[in-house]
């Protein structure tokens, strides 16, 4: 397996949260709301990436030492909707003072010109880049050499699962890139209408 891709197939805490977002009885509040577990598990493994530093908090016997994420405003999100929202909402629930991005990339294309513009205005360090499922890479990919572009230093991917083949191709093949999944899984299903995880997410069901 590559260097620059960790997932968290078998660890207990995330195998109980992915669990939650493979199952098909659950109502769309009770499925996003999986997402959003599992985002904010992920971002806490994401951590790692990052340096803390020592700030003033406000203690029950006054100002104490704490911590917090260096630079953190300078590491941006970049959402990908619909299905990645509610993993980045949960991201969001750790690193509270990152700027986050909504966008649609096109596949093959990225990002149009209007949001490669939106992006280089926040100055940004560190990009994450939060998408529900990495299924061929081909929406993900040209964001890679549009981040570095606009003098992005780091890129890191969070996903909620991807198929084992796609998840190991394309880390080969992006070693300058971090790549962070909830789960590999050797099941390549891609679902429809009312199984497409964003129908699923949003209960707009049977829509495109």
């Amino acid at each position: 397996m590559p260097n620059n891709l960790k997932h968290f197939t078998d660890v207990p805490a995330c195998r109980l949260l992915a669990d939650r977002t493979r199952r098909s009885d659950l109502d769309t509040r009770d499925y996003s709301e999986a997402y959003t577990e599992l985002g904010r598990f992920l971002a806490y493994q994401v951590l790692e990436q990052f340096e803390l530093e020592e700030c003033q908090i406000q203690h029950c016997e006054g100002p104490r030492p704490g911590v917090r994420i260096r630079n953190e405003e300078r590491i941006g999100m970049v959402c990908l909707m619909r299905a990645g929202l509610y993993l980045a909402h949960g991201c969001r629930s750790i690193l509270r003072h990152s700027p986050l991005h909504l966008f649609s990339p096109e596949r093959d294309k990225g990002l149009s010109v209007k949001e490669i513009e939106e992006l280089a205005t926040s100055s940004l360090e560190t990009l994450l880049i939060i998408d529900s499922v990495v299924n061929t890479g081909k929406t993900i990919r040209p964001l890679f050499a549009q981040a570095k572009a606009i003098g992005i230093k780091k890129i890191i991917v969070i996903a909620g699962v991807s198929p084992v083949a796609q998840g190991n191709s394309i880390a080969e093949d992006c070693p300058d890139v971090l790549f962070y999944f909830a789960r590999l899984s050797n099941n390549s299903y891609v679902g429809k209408g009312s199984t497409d995880t964003g129908n699923r997410l949003f209960g707009t069901f049977g829509r495109a």
